[in-house]
């Protein structure tokens, strides 16, 4: 509940501070103010997505008790988990970002960068490249431990199969050849008795 009101109260405060930066045209411009701005806007993502996590997934499990909503939903869910992770890589990218803007102007700081196009590439582009590759990657592993369990699965069967006919060749050769000893025995019998 705690994590409801906490989300709610950043949304709250966020929503203000975006509206305020982008109507005045004097702090639009500024490019502390722009690299600012993407970094309150990456906490409204987290806020908002963080919000509809445990609003639509993980209260109604709590209440629940079962995984219903995973079960009707689960590309649903998995989207909406993938945007939570998302979202909190952004922002830990752009505080990275307001940091390293922050050196950069106190480094040289009579030589303002033209232009921020890299910082939006390392804030959202690059993110989606690392979730999209460990997406990618999981989805890699899970198939290869799925191929890897039918073909041990397969290789089980085929050696029990191959056992079992193994033993019951077995069997048969030695029920064949009692009865051709029996047989022989027999006759060796009605000889000696004629």
């Amino acid at each position: 509940m705690a994590g409801i009101v906490c989300k709610s109260i950043t949304i709250a405060a966020v929503i203000p501070a975006c509206i305020i930066m982008l109507l005045f045209r004097a702090l639009r411009q500024q490019q502390r103010i722009r690299v600012h701005l993407c970094l309150l806007l990456s906490s409204l993502m987290v806020a908002v997505s963080t919000l509809l996590w445990q609003l639509l997934i993980f209260y109604s499990v709590l209440e629940t008790g079962s995984n219903a909503v995973f079960e009707r939903n689960p590309v649903w869910c998995r989207l909406l988990y993938l945007l939570e992770k998302y979202s909190y890589m952004t922002l830990f990218m752009w505080m990275f970002i307001e940091f390293f803007h922050l050196h950069r102007l106190l480094m040289h700081a009579f030589t303002v960068p033209k232009s921020l196009r890299f910082y939006y590439i390392f804030g959202y582009v690059v993110v989606l490249v690392v979730i999209a590759v460990v997406v990618v990657v999981v989805v890699v592993v899970v198939v290869v431990v799925v191929v890897v369990v039918v073909v041990v699965v397969v290789v089980v069967v085929v050696v029990v199969v191959v056992v079992v006919v193994v033993k019951v060749v077995v069997v048969v050769v030695v029920v064949v050849v009692v009865v051709v000893v029996v047989v022989v025995v027999r006759s060796e019998q009605s000889r000696r008795r004629s």
